[in-house]
């Protein structure tokens, strides 16, 4: 199975480490390939985040089979957002 692997945070004092390591982990013990790794430093209300739009794009074009996520919340705050842009 292809993945991507979509990290975010939302202020420049976070940072990425401890989403990736987990998430590229997870991915080689479960023998997923990683076609990718998204990030964006964003608010999870702004669904134009440039990372989120390369990713939406790329699996529109069926480039990978799913997304690794530490949380939901690093996606989207709100599930009726996340179901909004599922949708679109």
């Amino acid at each position: 199975m292809k993945v991507a692997i979509y990290v975010r945070v939302s202020t420049k004092k976070q940072d990425e480490t401890n989403q990736l390591p987990r998430l590229r982990e997870m991915a080689k013990n479960r023998g997923f390939e990683v076609y990718r790794e998204y990030t964006d430093e964003a608010s999870a209300k702004d669904a134009n985040r440039p990372g989120w739009q390369d990713l939406m794009l790329d699996a529109s074009n069926h480039l990978f089979d799913a997304i690794l996520v530490t949380k939901l919340d690093r996606v989207m705050r709100s599930l009726v957002q996340l179901n909004i842009t599922m949708d679109n």
